[in-house]
């Protein structure tokens, strides 16, 4: 019995035997697997065509030049002072004469870079 005609006795609803509904379902298997790789490499193909069509040129970056390093005097602690009022008092709304800054004192990272990266991109 050749495929088509077991396809045939399947789609009828006639009785068949054990070893023809194994020779069927196993028929019908493969032939749905082989519709399905035959979809998948016609989108393949078409994915293809329409990189090749819809291909865009990328832009070109111009070379990044270094900076020269400059070396960096010490601050004046005092200057750093009356920047640190000036701007916590901008951020609370009042004048600088009502705050005391009584100790400046460095925090060292506690976050991971990626977090901090975050926070000031929410900022």
């Amino acid at each position: 019995m050749n495929a088509s005609a077991l396809l045939e006795k399947l789609a009828s609803g006639a009785d068949l035997t054990t070893s023809e509904k194994l020779l069927g379902g196993s028929v019908v298997t493969v032939l749905a697997m082989a519709i399905v790789f035959l979809i998948l490499i016609l989108l393949i193909v078409a994915i293809v065509i329409m990189g090749k069509v819809l291909h865009r040129e990328t832009p070109t970056v111009a070379p990044v030049t270094k900076a020269p390093i400059e070396e960096v005097e010490e601050e004046d602690p005092y200057e750093l002072v009356a920047v640190i009022t000036a701007a916590v008092s901008e951020m609370m709304g009042t004048s600088q004469s009502n705050i005391k800054v009584k100790r400046i004192q460095r925090v060292g990272r506690s976050l991971p870079t990626w977090a901090t990266t975050g926070t000031k991109e929410t900022i």
